[in-house]
């Protein structure tokens, strides 16, 4: 192709227009409302009551827990937002559910909601020993002592020192099996072990290197299962993680 030879020739008119229609439009800023020391004072106290609540109140499996969270506010206590931070259960009745896993890791008290209701009607937070739940249904369930076991001390160090990789079709879901395990004192990386890798670490360190999986991620662990033996020390499902805790 040829270039051109001749100069394009554009009128200061079309340059103007050109130049205005390229020009970025600059909107006005929009004036910040000023924060006032009062409005800083209380969002601080709010964060204050949240770090030093003695009673932080997390609820599972209650279909409207507004009633129970006035409750809770009134008594002085905190409602948790997720279980990332509380010291009690407060559920209808004893069954599996995430934040039931995350409370015996965490060694919270899981009571039931007459707990709330009494201690409304006294004006304070009553004693959680006569507010257990019934646990003989879960127990035989189970095949466990829900009892003993939340009553365990140290359960946020049951995992210290094992390694974890976890694949991404497990249930409950990955995120929640991860959390659980880092609650318990566990690591999970984030990049499984080679064949090698994992052999020299069963020599090493025995029992400290665990990939827990479901079957539809089989694939992922194919190399390991040809050797039952490997299997049974390393390859797991999500009971290892749900009963240990």
């Amino acid at each position: 192709m040829m270039a051109w030879k001749a100069p394009i020739n554009i009128s200061q008119e079309s340059y103007e227009r050109v130049k205005r229609s390229a020009s970025p439009v600059i909107l006005p800023k929009k004036p910040k409302k000023p924060k006032t020391e009062s409005t800083d004072e209380n969002d601080n106290i709010n964060e204050d009551l949240m770090t030093n609540c003695t009673h932080r109140v997390l609820f599972s499996m209650i279909a409207d827990t507004k009633e129970l969270e006035k409750m809770v506010r009134h008594l002085g206590g905190s409602v948790a937002k997720d279980q990332s931070d509380f010291t009690h259960l407060v559920m209808p009745y004893l069954a599996r559910s995430n934040k039931l896993f995350f409370a015996i890791v965490k060694g919270a008290l899981v009571v039931s909601e007459q707990w709330l209701r009494d201690s409304q009607g006294a004006n304070q937070f009553l004693p959680e020993n006569n507010y257990n739940l019934n646990s003989k249904d879960f127990n035989h369930i189970f095949k466990c002592d829900i009892d003993q076991t939340l009553q365990t001390r140290n359960r946020n160090k049951l995992f210290e020192g094992k390694f974890f990789f976890v694949t991404p079709s497990v249930f409950p879901s990955k995120r929640v099996i991860v959390e659980l395990i880092q609650s318990a004192g566990g690591t999970v990386e984030r990049i499984r072990r080679s064949s090698a890798q994992i052999e020299a670490t069963s020599i090493n360190s025995p029992y400290s290197y665990f990939i827990v999986t479901h079957e539809n991620d089989l694939h992922l662990v194919a190399d390991l299962l040809k050797n039952k033996k490997d299997k049974m020390k390393i390859v797991c499902n999500v009971e290892l993680i749900l009963s240990a805790s």
